[in-house]
């Protein structure tokens, strides 16, 4: 909170969300979200979609980069 009333909201930061299934395309994190710099380590592919079994990563990076956590 004493983050937040000091104005600091993380412009010009960029983190790393190491988890399976990050739905990039998510109203609140496509804003956020740079897929050229993604990638899905489990199963070697580009695409960070979740699948029925993989899907925790949308909820950690919502809850460090949500743009305004309206939906997540």
């Amino acid at each position: 909170m004493d983050v937040w009333k000091q104005g600091l909201q993380g412009s010009g930061i960029t983190i790393a969300i190491v988890d399976d299934g990050v739905q990039g395309v998510h109203p609140d994190l496509q804003c956020n979200y740079s897929p050229e710099d993604s990638y899905d380590v489990d199963r070697d592919l580009k695409d960070q979609a979740p699948t029925e079994v993989d899907d925790h990563g949308t909820c950690c990076a919502g809850a460090a980069a949500a743009r305004d956590n309206q939906l997540c």
